[in-house]
């Protein structure tokens, strides 16, 4: 029985993404660029491969190809999304929201940060394309516009992968 690999990480925005086989819990460190710690995690995903992407990707658009990898073999995707965020990416309808959810605190863990939706898509073993994280749509939300610079207050999704 193969373990899961993951080859050819790429992200769009040059940064390295960093592979964190079979260790996702709480304390675990969420992007490879904030102190943001995961705080609850759903049983079934403890100790599941995860992906650290960057905060600072957070607003590369829903039509751009935001990262990709490779697999050696069948998985299936967790997308964790922000709860704040009332609008999903187009490419993040074709996933099922599984009613899960994830939280984070940031480095003082008296300071919640934040919860996040979990969405879930199979995929076969080879490439798999991620979008951008901002839905076009938000731009045209006013309470997105008034919550201080673009992108204050918004957060980049990260990534949980289990063997099927």
């Amino acid at each position: 029985m193969k373990s899961l690999t993951i080859n050819n990480l790429e992200a769009a925005s040059g940064k390295e993404y960093q592979i964190n086989y079979n260790s996702l819990d709480k304390g675990s460190k969420q992007y490879i660029d904030r102190d943001y710690l995961f705080d609850y995690i759903p049983d079934f995903l403890r100790k599941k491969t995860y992906i650290k992407t960057a905060g600072n990707d957070k607003m590369i658009n829903e039509n751009k190809l935001c990262f990709s990898f490779e697999t050696n073999v069948p998985i299936t995707v967790y997308i964790v999304y922000a709860d704040k965020l009332k609008i999903l990416p187009k490419w993040l309808e074709g996933y099922n929201n599984t009613r899960d959810k994830i939280t984070r605190q940031d480095s003082n863990t008296s300071n919640l940060k934040g919860i996040f939706s979990l969405f879930s898509k199979d995929f076969e073993a080879g490439k798999i394309n991620l979008g951008g994280n901002l839905a076009e749509k938000m731009l045209d939300d006013q309470k997105f516009k008034d919550s201080g610079p673009l992108g204050t207050n918004y957060c980049m999704y990260s990534v949980i992968l289990v063997k099927r």
